[in-house]
This record gives C-alpha cells, structure tokens and sequence, in this order.
C-alpha cells in the first residue's frame, strides 16, 4: 500500500512528531510512501491553537482533497476534528492522538505500534522561527542553531479547564506513555545536542500513571546521553506543585537540562481567572528566581496572552508590568483567538481586533526577549 502523511501545521513539534511516529511505523509494515495524488492511505495531522490556523487548516485539508485518488482512505488525527474543519462527510475517520497507538487495529495491520520503535529524530531547523521586532529572538534562536534534535512526546491531553483552549476539547483528558517506554525512547538520544520534552501539558505527566513528572525527570536524567532537555509546555500549577523536585534536579544536575517552557499566560490575576488558569502570579515569579539561582543558565521560555474578554487596559498593563519582572529569558506574545467553540466565546466585554494588535505591539517593544 502507498501512503502519505502530511501535517497543517509545520510549526508545531507535536504535529512534527505525530508525522514521524506514523511515517516510520507505515514504512516498518512494508508500505511506499510517495505522493499526495499517488497514495492509498492518506494521514492528515490538523492544528487547532488559534482560529486562524484552524483556517488554515481548512484551506490545506480543501486542497488536499482535490488532489486524491476517488478510492484513498483517509484518516484525519491532530487537534481539530474533520467536522471541526467543517467537513460532514461521514466516510473520513478521526484517530484522536491520545489514541493514535490503535493503529494497528484501525489498519488491521499485523505489526504492533510500539513507540519504542520510534527514532526520535527531528531537524529542529526545519521548524519555522519565531521573528520579532528587530530580529530573531536570540534566546529561541540558540535552540534553533542547534546541529541535532530529538524529540519525545511523553503525553497527550491534559487535566486542566482553560476557557480558551481547544486541546481537551479535541484531544481528550490526560493518556501518559508510560515511564519505561519514554526512557527506552530517550536513550536514543545520545549524540544530539537538545532533547525536547514535550505534551500538552507537561506538568501532569503520569498523574493517570499513579506517579508523577519528577519521577520521569529523575530517570531521565541517569540516562547515559549527552542532550540537554528542553522541557516544552511546563504548566505553572505543576511546577508549584512539584518545586521541590525540581529545583533538586536542575541543582544536582544543571547541565542535564537547556530549557524549561512555563506558559504563564497573563500577569494579572484577574485575567487568569476567567481564562481558569489556577495558580498564584507571585508564586510562579518566586519559583522562576529560584531557579535561576540553582541553574542559572538554563533558560526560561513564557507565554503572554494579550487582548483576552475582559481584559481591561489596566489589566493589560498589569500584566506587561509583571512579565517585565518575572526574569524570563524569552516571551512568546500572542492575541486573543475568538472561536465558537470554546466557553470564552460568549464572554463579554471583547477586546477589538485593532486594539489588540496594539497591545501585541507594545508589548513586544517594551518586554525582554519578546516574540512572535
């Protein structure tokens, strides 16, 4: 059988690795992989951060369709659903990622799906860069510039209630390989030079496992390899719950470790709240300089969420004045994205779009290390 497998969104690293796992488990059961208009069995890995690339997803999947074979089987996976990219066609079939070792069966393949069998091999400078005002962000780019990648998604879904987030909508609450297929996966990663770590929602990893994150990183970290984790999507609450821990393995262990992604999301209370974002600002900001005392190069990633329903002037400056003393090395700054789906849609009090696209300005201009 000929397949494809193609992804809408380039940019994402768990798109990237989803594309991977199944692009080398389909070449494992003997099949070609080869053109979009030449394939049998066509896999679409869809995105669905913000609405725009939902929409962008829905122009891709539209030209994708026209190119086909009448009898190829297609099989949508990813964060937006065929009817959530407006398609009713009941014959296209959906394999949620949390569920995407079922494979085999959905195929009727005979070869088991194991994630060991992964490579773990991504070009981290294929994945698109991040600009800002001025330039690359150079914080980014230090992870950019690096000769080797390898990734590893340990989980997908996640346990929170985010008012603005589409990824438990469409994906599902928490499924956490388990710790002894990532330390297998991890061990391959010896001779690369960044290790990314990554899920939905990192922090959570193995709370359906009946352990935790810190287990994971303590095994990980007597892995015999010379790549630095790059810890991808941390959420505050679970690094508050798991300090501690973690301050005692980037202290015994700093080198072990490049980056630590911690998506704060808003430096105002107010607004955290109605995005059902559960954990005290001061809390994060002390934690964040904690460990820059116990690992002072390893670099700090956030995210800033800027034109929120609701979010008043006040709160918008609020927030800029917090993340301006947080000491992150890096802010992702991004808008607002209305979309229907999603309990902030019916919020009331909304930014203008004109407005907010000030305020994305602004605060890359006067934020350290800002970027979009």
């Amino acid at each position: 059988m000929k397949f494809k497998v193609l992804s809408t969104a380039k940019h994402c690293t768990k798109s990237n690795i989803s594309n991977q796992w199944l692009s080398e488990y389909l070449m494992s059961c003997e099949m070609q992989e080869v053109e979009i208009k030449d394939a049998d069995l066509v896999f679409v890995v869809t995105c669905g951060v913000v609405k725009e690339q939902i929409e962008k997803s829905k122009k891709i999947v539209g030209e994708i369709l026209q190119i086909i074979k009448d009898d190829a089987k297609v099989i949508f996976t990813g964060c937006v659903t065929p009817s959530g990219l407006g398609i009713t066609d009941d014959t296209f079939v959906y394999l949620s990622p949390n569920n995407i070792t079922n494979i085999k069966e959905l195929l009727g393949l005979e070869k088991e799906f194991l994630l060991e069998n992964y490579s773990g091999r991504l070009s981290i400078n294929n994945q698109n860069k991040p600009i800002r005002s001025g330039g690359e962000n150079p914080v980014v780019a230090e992870a950019l510039a690096a000769k080797s990648g390898f990734a590893i998604c340990v989980a997908r879904g996640c346990l929170g209630q985010c008012t603005y987030c589409n990824v438990k909508k469409s994906i599902g609450s928490l499924k956490s390989y388990s710790l002894e297929t990532i330390v297998s996966l991890f061990k391959k990663s010896y001779g690369h030079d960044i290790a990314l770590i990554t899920a939905d929602d990192l922090g959570c990893w193995g709370q359906d496992l009946g352990c935790n994150i810190i287990d994971l990183l303590t095994a990980l970290v007597d892995v015999d390899t010379n790549a630095r984790m790059y810890l991808q999507e941390f959420n505050p609450q679970w690094l508050l719950k798991y300090e501690n821990g973690i301050l005692e393995l980037l202290r015994k262990y700093p080198n072990k470790f490049s980056m630590l992604s911690v998506p704060i999301q808003s430096g105002c209370e107010h607004t955290l709240k109605a995005m059902g974002r559960k954990y005290a600002l001061d809390k994060v900001e002390g934690l964040i300089r904690k460990i820059k005392v116990v690992a002072p190069n390893v670099k700090i990633l956030s995210t800033l969420f800027v034109g929120f329903p609701g979010e008043s002037e006040s709160d918008y400056l609020e927030s800029l004045d917090y993340f301006r003393h947080v000491n992150a090395d890096a802010v992702w700054v991004s808008p607002y994205s209305d979309m229907e789906s999603l309990p902030c849609f019916n919020y009331e009090d909304k930014v203008t779009e004109p407005e907010i696209c000030q305020r994305v300005e602004l605060a890359m201009s006067y934020l350290k290390g800002a970027y979009r």
